[in-house]
């Protein structure tokens, strides 16, 4: 294990006092005070009109007069470039959709095809987009290291407008290295924006749609929702609040931008008036979408989602095909967990898997990250070389990638997730030899405080509920929870276990692989932390804590 350190967030003692004579609630007061809200007004709003406008975006103009142009002298010439993951085929989704019905017309598109062609625009499909009589291409999700490509079309006389919310490469001197794009929008290039914002890739594309209709554009905010969630992007951003609650309640009222998305989520369960919220999102819908790019049919997911004609029934091979995924995922990470207990304790985890499906890389090093708590590389070997991806908390994965380290790493990604590919056999053991330059911090894991599980109360549990949506970047509220008088210990389905402590039902999924270290004979003995709830079944409410981790005392 990594070294873990838990520490308690204080409250800002001046902000609770605010926030509390502003709302009477003392739990949703010191909650926000714990992570620093100052507008708690703004944080709670759900008013669309808060959205940092379109107009803030440097270039964005020149981007919607080029697109117009285009469309009106011949829109045949025009083609999207998306990625085969949940965020770049719901800005596919949106902005082919938002063309089709504003100007009456359907656009090209192109997605990749995983194995064959990897990640990003490549300069292969910049050379088959050419042959078609492509001059205007518009990257969703990608383009933001795609040099090669980019420079490529700029030599066959294409124009490219990129969108993306990706880290751009950095040189030695840490200035942005840009490519040759003739409009580049991405939040994280220096200066494009006066404020700090954290789309999702396919809420940057969705820009171009408010910009050109706003109110329009503003259908689309339930595709927009489930990207920002599916990217893990940051939920203490104003902007994705808003739009993962106008989202929601959009689709929880069955007002789907088309019905070929509602017909897509009533596949999955989730049809008109049933109650969901974002961590349906994150482990129900966003895993349907993106096995599709997983297992290289995410053009057919779209193009599906781009049909007025399916109905549930055209859903049903992806929903099988993300079961596929499940099975495959599970065997393939007990292989790499087989592997790293045979390594000695060190910083970071470099596990190769020759013959995993590359498309599982990043949910093998989640797992592998999540239990060993290091920063995790999982790798495939793919056409004499390796394609791999890196998930950390306590690392900055992009270091990985400047150019002073001498080696030239392909790939890209953000701070706590990336992709990389490296060449050969002997890339990879001087890849291994870089990691040995840095030493991760350890691991801090919040907490939002001690309870006892009698000071447990439907009162506290319903003001936490009312900051949601939680998740990256506004985790949900944890705390270390100790009791006494602890009930009768109940097994069910034969590997998850659940007891009482005072008025408060535990539920420990996995308990034995996630929770091995419990003694349920002592159950004293520990800390149990989670987030208190109120559950309701039928007529009857009670409160529950789902475990997220047993700590010894």
């Amino acid at each position: 294990m990594s070294s873990v350190v838990h520490c308690v967030r204080e409250a800002d003692q001046g902000l609770y006092r605010r926030h509390v004579a502003a709302t009477g609630r003392r739990y949703l007061s010191a909650l926000a005070a714990k992570r620093g809200i100052d507008d708690l007004e703004r944080f709670l709003s759900d008013d669309l009109s808060k959205l940092t406008s379109w107009q803030a975006i440097r270039g964005i103009n020149e981007a919607k007069n080029l697109i117009l142009e285009a469309l009106r002298k011949n829109p045949q010439t025009i083609a999207i470039h998306s990625d085969y993951d949940a965020d770049g085929l719901m800005g596919a989704y949106t902005f082919l959709t938002f063309v089709k019905r504003k100007f009456g017309i359907q656009l090209k598109w192109y997605v990749n095809h995983r194995e064959k062609e990897g990640y990003g625009l490549q300069p292969a499909a910049v050379e088959k987009m050419a042959s078609e009589g492509i001059s205007l291409i518009i990257t969703i999700d990608n383009g933001i290291t795609a040099h090669e490509a980019i420079a490529y079309a700029a030599k066959l006389g294409i124009t490219v407008i990129l969108t993306d919310h990706h880290e751009p490469k950095i040189d030695q001197t840490g200035n942005q290295l840009l490519p040759p794009a003739a409009i580049l929008l991405c939040h994280k290039i220096h200066g494009i924006l006066d404020r700090a914002v954290d789309w999702c890739g396919a809420a940057m594309a969705w820009q171009l749609c408010r910009a050109i209709d706003e109110e329009l554009g503003l259908e689309f905010i339930d595709a927009i929702a489930l990207a920002t969630v599916a990217d893990m992007v940051s939920l203490a951003d104003p902007d994705n609040r808003l739009i993962v609650k106008a989202g929601l309640k959009k689709m929880q009222e069955g007002s789907y931008s088309t019905p070929a998305l509602g017909a897509f989520l009533e596949a999955l369960g989730f049809g008109a008036g049933r109650s969901f919220d974002e961590e349906d999102i994150s482990f129900q819908i966003a895993p349907v979408i993106n096995s599709a790019g997983r297992f290289s049919r995410a053009a057919e997911l779209l193009a599906a989602l781009l049909d007025p004609a399916s109905s549930v029934q055209s859903f049903a091979p992806f929903i099988t095909l993300n079961e596929e995924r499940k099975r495959l995922t599970s065997y393939w990470s007990a292989r790499a967990e087989e592997i790293v207990a045979t390594m000695h304790d060190q910083p970071f985890l470099v596990v190769c898997l020759n013959d995993a499906p590359e498309g599982l890389a990043g949910l093998i090093a989640s797992r592998l990250e999540n239990h060993y708590l290091k920063p995790t590389f999982v790798f495939v070997a793919k056409d004499g070389g390796w394609i791999g991806s890196g998930r950390a908390r306590n690392f900055d994965l992009q270091l990985i990638f400047h150019a002073d380290f001498g080696m030239e790493i392909k790939g890209g990604g953000h701070k706590e997730a990336c992709g990389l590919r490296l060449p050969d056999d002997a890339s990879l053991e001087r890849f291994e030899k870089l990691l040995n330059r840095f030493q991760p911090e350890p691991l801090k894991l919040w907490v939002d405080g001690h309870l006892h599980a009698k000071k447990i109360t439907k009162e506290l549990a319903t003001e936490l509920s009312l900051l949601r949506p939680y998740g990256a970047g506004f985790e949900k509220p944890l705390f270390l929870i100790e009791g006494e008088n602890f009930g009768r210990v109940q097994i069910f389905k034969e590997q998850h276990l659940s007891f009482q402590a005072e008025e408060v039902r535990f539920v420990c999924f996995n308990y034995q692989k996630r929770h091995h270290q419990l003694s349920c004979e002592r159950l004293d003995r520990f800390l149990y932390k989670g987030m208190p709830t109120l559950q309701r079944f039928r007529e009857e409410e009670y409160l529950q804590v789902i475990v997220n981790a047993v700590v010894e005392r």
